[in-house]
């Protein structure tokens, strides 16, 4: 046997998996589920399609041509700028986004230190009970679920331990 006959059989196996999973699931689908999927394959065969059928350098022939009117028109600069001027606009929203992150992680993160620093002089039992709370609070939160699949995963199960003040 060859050395790459098992890596090809391998890769056989994992596509007709991937295969078979895909199928499974496009017959889970809602009926819009299946209407987007087919219209996203339709515009794509008919954008490929397009492309071909023109070709690519009458398309950026075009697209010169059409520059170069807009720019000898009066105020065509203020358009072609503006063109631009939303690409730039575009980064510098998301640099802005990514920052305003950094920033509010950093304050809280600052703040949380702030705040244990003062608590450390707290017994513990009572540091147990605020511990309990924030898993509790996690627990409660839907967005931090595991929605897997799996089956030989079992909930967690806690013993009745006395709730804190928080819980009231």
């Amino acid at each position: 046997m060859e050395p790459g006959t098992s890596r090809v059989a391998w890769l056989w196996t994992l596509l007709k998996q991937y295969v078979k999973t895909s199928w499974h699931r496009y017959q889970k689908l809602h009926l819009y589920g299946k209407m987007l999927i087919w219209s996203l394959a339709v515009f794509y065969i008919a954008l490929a399609t397009f492309l071909i059928t023109i070709g690519a350098d009458r398309i950026g022939q075009t697209m010169y041509d059409f520059a170069q009117k807009i720019s000898h028109l009066r105020y065509g600069w203020l358009i072609l700028g503006a063109i631009l001027e939303t690409k730039i606009m575009n980064t510098a929203l998301v640099v802005c986004g990514i920052l305003a992150a950094i920033l509010t992680g950093w304050i809280i993160y600052r703040s949380m230190q702030a705040h244990i620093r003062k608590l450390e002089g707290i017994p513990p039992e009572i540091d147990e009970l605020a511990a309990e709370a924030v898993e509790d609070a996690g627990e409660g939160a839907p967005l931090l679920r595991n929605y897997s699949s799996d089956e030989d995963e079992l909930p967690t199960v806690r013993p009745n331990r006395p709730r804190s003040v928080i819980d009231v």
